[in-house]
This record gives structure tokens, C-alpha cells and sequence, in this order.
């Protein structure tokens, strides 16, 4: 038995005290339904937890300017009970053991997780984001704190951006980066540098792998890797922009009346510095042209997860047709 605290993420905990396993944080199914998914563990999840962990490594050992401000927190082990006819048992026992947010941050620093930015604040009772701002307003000595909001997302996607849009282009990863897996470290107020965690839901695009000399050997039935770059898209583009961005877009200009139309004419052109910026690889050519289509094209698929909750039986995905934000801009 260890003694655990809880984190935001209601079935991940962190060991107290002195244990030797307080350099991890640990993910522990629970068989209780939330949006649109039971959050036990597959085998797929915690055989693959290591593989993942591996091939990001790689990958950061090529991109090293990149992993100053986009940090892999790794999952170092995962198991699970294995028998033949009792899927009961063999996705409730089990759990993956990734790196602990604390080791990774420095003195002066906070690192909060995306999904805790719009909660109240214990100190000021406003939301945490709101905090976050007024302190970068007083770090830049900025008058404005409209002008101290717009620059605060406009460093947020700075950071976020590259790493996501590389990580695709390069190498066909889609990361599951919605607000849940998606840490920013604060210096101030200041975004310094993004955490992101968490491989069980992420895609790959087999053929862009493929190009770069990497393998992954995954658990057999995993849906991970796959030949439709579509899926993928729609992975990172969902989790990315719609849930991610999309809220703290939301959210901003809601607290300091800020336009969202704004913010997201700022996304595009962040996006497009890093597309411009790996099209001046020749070998990236065609893949930039791809990801920039489907990045601003005119509709969209957004995960109905509430149609997903309401069908539990039905495989796969749900998708409502939606308007792109960033289409108008093209």
C-alpha cells in the first residue's frame, strides 16, 4: 500500500512521503464511465507504454532545439492482467507509471495542467488564467491588460504550436494534446515550456514513419498506427484546436472582452511561421501542403462525444460537421 495524492486527472495519482516510486505519478483504471469512455486500461495501453516512450525518445534526440520549450514526460513502465476470457479483470488491473510534473520544474516555476486553468483560483476566487495574465502583465510591465491577454495566448501558441505541427509533419504523430494532457510550466505569469504526456490515444501515420527510419513494434490489435493520415489529422486537430486552444481562446476573451476572431487570425499566422519553416526542407514539401489543407479547411469533424455517451456500443469515433475558425484566413 502506498499513500497517494490526488492530481486533476481523477484516476492518476502521485505517491506522499518517502517511497521510492515518488519520482512517478501513477495511472490506475477506474470502472466508472466519463464523457464518452470507461476509464479502465486496455492491455494496448500499458504493453505500448514503453514503446511510445521509446520512439518520442528517439525523436527528441533529432530535434533538439525543439525539446527546450516542448518536453516529453515519459511513461517508464505499465502492466496488466492477462486471461484469456475475463476482459473484466484484464482492463480494471492495471496501470501505467509515467514521470512526475514536479521533477521537471525549476525554482520560481508552476506547471499547470491546461484543464486546471479556468478553475477558481483558492486565492483570488477568480480563475486561474485571470491570475496567470495579470501577473504577465506586471512581469512585461504592460499597461494594458487587454494587450497583456492577447500577448499571453500569442506566447502560449508559441510554445504549444511547433512541437504539435513538427511532430505531425516530420514524423505523422498526432499527439492527443487536449487540455488534460497538456502542461505549461509559468515563470511569473510567463509561459516558458509545454509538458505533454499521456500516448494511449495518439495516431500514427505509418508511412511518414516509414520515411524516417523508425519502427515501433505495438501491442497486437492496437489502433495506434494506421495508413488513413485523415485519422491522424483529426486527432491532433481536435485535441489541439478545438478542445485545447479553442477553450483558452473561449475563456480569454470572455474575462478581458478581447475578439476571438483575433486570437485565431494570431493562430493562423503562428501556424504558418511553423509550416513555412519546415517547407524549407524539400523532403517536407508535399506533407506541409497536406497538413495545411486540412488545417484550414472550411468544416470540420469535432468529436460528438455527447452522441458517443448516449450509443456506448458503437466502435469507434462520433463526428458533428463544424465551421473552421481558421478557414477564413486561408
Amino acid at each position: 500500500h502506498v499513500p497517494c495524492g490526488s492530481t486533476s486527472s481523477f484516476r492518476t495519482v502521485v505517491p506522499l512521503g518517502s517511497h521510492d516510486c515518488m519520482d512517478y505519478a501513477i495511472k490506475v483504471a477506474v470502472n466508472s464511465q466519463m464523457t464518452s469512455t470507461v476509464r479502465t486500461i486496455s492491455a494496448n495501453t500499458t504493453n505500448n507504454s514503453t514503446v511510445f516512450t521509446r520512439l518520442i525518445k528517439s525523436i527528441m534526440e533529432k530535434e533538439q532545439v525543439l525539446r527546450k520549450q516542448f518536453v516529453p514526460v515519459y511513461e517508464v513502465a505499465g502492466y496488466n492482467f492477462k486471461m484469456e476470457n475475463d476482459e473484466q479483470k484484464n482492463r480494471n488491473l492495471s496501470a501505467v507509471l509515467r514521470e512526475n510534473i514536479e521533477s521537471f520544474i525549476c525554482e520560481d516555476e508552476v506547471a499547470i495542467v491546461g484543464s486546471s486553468l479556468f478553475s477558481e483560483s483558492p486565492i483570488s476566487e477568480k480563475a486561474i488564467v485571470s491570475e496567470l495574465i495579470e501577473q504577465y502583465a506586471k512581469t512585461k510591465n504592460e499597461s494594458s491588460i487587454r494587450q497583456a491577454a492577447y500577448q499571453f495566448v500569442s506566447e502560449y501558441a508559441n510554445i504549444a504550436l511547433p512541437g504539435f505541427l513538427t511532430l505531425l509533419v516530420k514524423y505523422g504523430i498526432g499527439l492527443e494534446g487536449h487540455l488534460q494532457n497538456s502542461v505549461m510550466v509559468f515563470k511569473n505569469g510567463q509561459p516558458v515550456r509545454m509538458l505533454f504526456r499521456d500516448w494511449g490515444g495518439l495516431r500514427i501515420y505509418k508511412e511518414r514513419l516509414r520515411k524516417n527510419n523508425l519502427h515501433v513494434e505495438l501491442y497486437p490489435g492496437s489502433i495506434t498506427a494506421t495508413d488513413d493520415l485523415k485519422e491522424v489529422h483529426n486527432k491532433l486537430f481536435y485535441t489541439v484546436f478545438q478542445n485545447h486552444l479553442g477553450e483558452l481562446i473561449l475563456q480569454v476573451c470572455k474575462e478581458f472582452g478581447l475578439n476571438e476572431r483575433e486570437l485565431w487570425l494570431e493562430i493562423h499566422q503562428i501556424c504558418n511561421r511553423v509550416f513555412d519553416k519546415l517547407k524549407a526542407d524539400p523532403t517536407l514539401t508535399e506533407n506541409v501542403a497536406c497538413d495545411r489543407e486540412a488545417l484550414y479547411q472550411m468544416k470540420v469533424e469535432h468529436k460528438a462525444l455527447t452522441k458517443m455517451r448516449l450509443d456506448p456500443t458503437k466502435k469507434g469515433y462520433s463526428y458533428a460537421i463544424v465551421s473552421n475558425p481558421l478557414h477564413e484566413f486561408k
